[in-house]
């Protein structure tokens, strides 16, 4: 083919074909840039070829030259905003028409029941109709999550919003929706107040370098093994059939995932360890069914762990106890196995986090900024302005007295990146325990600390204290104590006075052994430097031993029924 139009010019049957004449480079040069016509053209390929020419296109030959200075003769090409690369403005004086900016004034004014239809169209101005792909990575830019596992009727919806360079927003509705498309619109109309549009437009400039992919390979430093880590971790010896047990959980778990998700969720397991015990693992798994709704699992480290496998065997039994296959099966509301999509990736590991993984550190602001808005409770902030959520969590749980909870950190570490993860863990006597876990994305252990306190507060942590604490309270109700001040107590004074006068009741406590233990370590420690100061200061008889050892027993008793 001689020219670039032969094959997208064709003439009518109506019209005689005419005989192209070849552009050579004499030619070409004489079409380009397009004469102006002495006439109007006679032939339709004429007519085509001005088009193509006008709009500019390039004969092949002039193409096959590669003279980038003809070529681009003539030529307007624009540059390539990164904010925005498919090219649309949105400015009022850019645009040819007023219409395409009046939306820009107007944006906080939406009504709630046509904001989920202005966000999309706002996104397709900005970054064309194919919004899915414009992210590229086949997520959407806007993406509604919804959450009922509060009851029928209290459903709520997460709106995350995502640029195509990684930036993240989330926005979170309160859970008071008996319909999901209620949520979804209430969810739009949030994001619509809290300044979705100026960050679809603009973004972030300071989140954009650290927001990059992770390599989907990067695992934690325990997890590859490293120096604390074991490679060859083969079934304990000692615990068979715990393993054998374990091993058939996992593969459950694993199962489940593939059967009720299509493969599109898959389950991340993390592993712990602590320098003062090298041979004892500990192990957590999370499910993430989306970015925000997600749970965990772990056990701690322990002897009892001396492997990887018995550690993740461990964490397997314990999450079938606490009903990880109900929650992969219907976590989000879904009610019927769900069909396999076309090109769908699987959510877990550094993809199913809050916000992408980076190929550097994460700043707590950057975290921050990710976690869905407004916040479920009002976290202070320190004299410098920093967060201060590991005080809020403290106070939180002081909330909660009575119910012996027990908060632990455990740290761990991404080996490629030497970043750092943490994992929150709260245990009560005879009751599940909650685990919150952050990938490994900050440098310091200290700011991962704080981001995990941030999460659990984004997921609930103080509605979970409260009802702790009611069921606390539950068991001593007031109208138990207002029946025991003015009936019983009166009535049981008044029966021992009948059998003598001035007789009192008395009562004991019973405590937990650790407690018992401690406090009579304590008194006998006391008793032994009083006795060891006494010996050296005096004659020290074994008469006046044995009666300081029966006032330490007194002691002791009198300590614990207190």
């Amino acid at each position: 083919m001689s020219t670039a139009f032969a094959s997208t010019s064709r003439a009518s049957s109506s019209f005689p074909r005419p005989r192209p004449r070849p552009l050579t480079s004499s030619s070409s040069s004489s079409l380009w840039p397009p004469p102006a016509p002495a006439g109007p053209p006679r032939t339709p390929f004429e007519m085509t070829t001005l088009s193509l020419l006008k709009l500019g296109s390039l004969p092949m030959d002039r193409f096959v030259q590669n003279n980038p200075s003809e070529e681009l003769e003539g030529f307007d090409i624009p540059l390539v905003d990164p904010a925005n690369p498919h090219g649309y403005s949105l400015d009022k004086k850019g645009g040819d028409d007023d219409a395409a900016g009046e939306w820009e004034d107007d944006w906080r004014n939406v009504p709630e029941s046509e904001a989920a239809r202005y966000l999309r169209s706002v996104v397709q101005r900005i970054f064309g109709n194919n919004a899915s792909v414009a992210t590229g990575a086949g997520k959407d830019i806007l993406r509604y999550e919804f959450i009922d596992e509060l009851g029928e009727n209290r459903k709520s919806c997460i709106l995350t919003v995502t640029r195509p360079n990684g930036a993240t927003r989330s926005y979170r509705t309160k859970p008071e929706f008996s319909r999901k498309s209620d949520a979804k619109l209430a969810a739009a109309s949030l994001g619509l107040r809290m300044g979705a549009v100026p960050f679809l437009r603009w973004g972030e400039e300071s989140g954009r370098a650290r927001l990059a992919k992770l390599d989907a390979k990067g695992k934690s430093k325990s997890e590859h093994g490293g120096e604390d880590g074991n490679k060859n971790d083969g079934p304990s010896h000692g615990n068979s059939n715990g393993i054998a047990d374990g091993e058939k959980a996992i593969l459950e778990i694993e199962n489940c995932c593939t059967e009720w998700r299509a493969g599109a969720v898959i389950p991340q397991w993390v592993y712990l360890i602590e320098q003062k015990l090298p041979n004892a693992f500990g192990c957590a798994v999370k499910i993430s069914l989306s970015p925000h709704i997600q749970r965990t699992w772990s056990v701690l480290v322990s002897i009892d762990h001396p492997k990887k496998s018995v550690a993740k065997a461990a964490c397997a039994k314990l999450a079938m106890e606490e009903g990880i296959l109900e929650y992969i099966k219907h976590g989000d509301g879904l009610d019927a196995p769900r069909p396999a999509l076309p090109g769908g990736g699987p959510i877990g590991g550094n993809e199913g986090s809050i916000m992408p993984s980076s190929t550097g550190p994460v700043t707590l602001q950057a975290f921050y900024a990710a976690l869905p808005k407004p916040m479920p409770e009002e976290i202070g902030t320190k004299s410098n302005g920093e967060l201060n959520a590991v005080a809020w969590l403290n106070n939180m749980v002081q909330f909660a007295k009575g119910s012996r909870m027990t908060v632990t950190f455990h740290w761990h570490t991404d080996a490629k990146v030497g970043l750092h993860g943490c994992l929150l863990r709260l245990t009560r006597p005879d009751a599940p325990s909650q685990s919150y876990l952050i990938d490994a994305m900050f440098s310091k252990r200290a700011d991962a600390k704080v981001a995990v306190c941030l999460y659990a507060c984004s997921q609930g942590f103080g509605d979970y204290i409260r009802r702790v604490a009611a069921e606390v309270d539950a068991r001593v109700t007031p109208l138990m104590r207002r029946r025991c001040v003015e009936e019983y107590l009166p009535a049981l004074g008044a029966a021992l006075n009948r059998v003598r006068h001035g007789l009192r009741p008395e009562y004991g406590y019973t405590c937990d052994l650790a407690s018992e233990l401690f406090r009579s370590l304590f008194l006998y420690s006391f008793v032994f430097v009083f006795v060891l100061f006494w010996g050296v200061l005096g004659p020290f008889g074994w008469e006046e031993a044995a009666r300081v050892g029966d006032f330490a027993g007194v002691c002791r008793r009198s300590f614990l029924f207190s």
